[in-house]
């Protein structure tokens, strides 16, 4: 894989790399192994590269994520889903709140600044109660990793899924056609209330006002150079910096208007 990564560097000129893979780190030893040859080849090498990787909250460990932030781990996406327990035991996840807990102090120990890292995370399911929602929004708030899309997502429940199949155990009917998305109603009516009155929310600020903070954005993007070529050196550290303190005041500010009605 090293090898085939020098050889783009090589002959294309790109440095950037996008591991798709949910289990980039398998939590096994041989998995374990496998990442630190990766990292050790990169050195032994010499290949300078920036990439992204997706895993688990239980395979978030510090000497590990070290060495892969060394090896050019740029960003990284891991898949948290919930921060009440009762729910990760609901969808089978197979993690705790704790272990979710314990990767966030990791990766906030390490430095990875919250741009850097992205959530798997569902905020409604159709089993939700008032209470999980609310120790929903308020671990994801609470990390500060949380992004606006983090706060409008409702489970998708997919034919042919264990999920799917429980759903119907439960004498639910899924009308929809196949290989839509099942338009469920929620046990608890005031959660269905929160998620029906946000979802307008998000709706009207898609309409009327999401272009603005996208283009703010795409331009502060654009100018720090957020996914550069690790080789380009023609904008000052210093320019860097403060483009990219503009960028972050942008997402907050579009973070802060989506809090703002959660909150209300």
């Amino acid at each position: 894989i090293v090898a085939e990564m020098e050889t783009i560097v090589q002959r294309f000129g790109l440095h950037r790399f996008s591991f798709v893979d949910d289990l980039f780190i398998t939590p096994s030893p041989q998995g374990i192994r496998w990442v630190e040859d990766f990292c050790k080849v990169i050195e032994q090498r010499g290949v300078h590269v920036n990439f992204y990787a997706e895993m688990r909250a239980d395979t978030v460990d510090p000497v590990l994520i070290d060495k892969l932030r060394k090896a050019g781990l740029h960003r990284l996406f891991i898949g948290m889903e919930s921060g009440v327990d009762s729910a990760l035991k609901r969808w089978d996840k197979g993690t705790t709140v704790e272990e979710n807990d314990r990767a966030v102090n990791i990766l906030r120990g390490l430095g990875m600044p919250p741009h850097a890292i992205n959530f798997g995370y569902i905020m409604f399911d159709p089993e939700m109660t008032l209470d999980e929602l609310k120790q929903q929004y308020r671990w994801l708030r609470d990390t500060g990793y949380c992004q606006v899309q983090h706060l409008q997502n409702k489970m998708n429940i997919y034919w042919g899924t264990p999920h799917h199949a429980r759903m119907l155990a439960q004498g639910r009917i899924d009308t929809s056609a196949f290989g839509d998305r099942w338009i469920y109603e929620f046990d608890d009516p005031r959660v269905g209330a929160v998620e029906t009155a946000f979802r307008r929310f998000h709706l009207r600020f898609q309409d009327e006002c999401v272009e603005e903070y996208i283009r703010a954005n795409e331009s502060f993007r654009l100018a720090t150079k957020v996914h550069f070529d690790v080789n380009d050196k023609a904008l000052s550290p210093t320019l860097i910096d403060l483009l990219s303190q503009a960028q972050r005041r942008v997402e907050q500010a579009h973070r802060d208007a989506y809090y703002f009605v959660f909150d209300t």
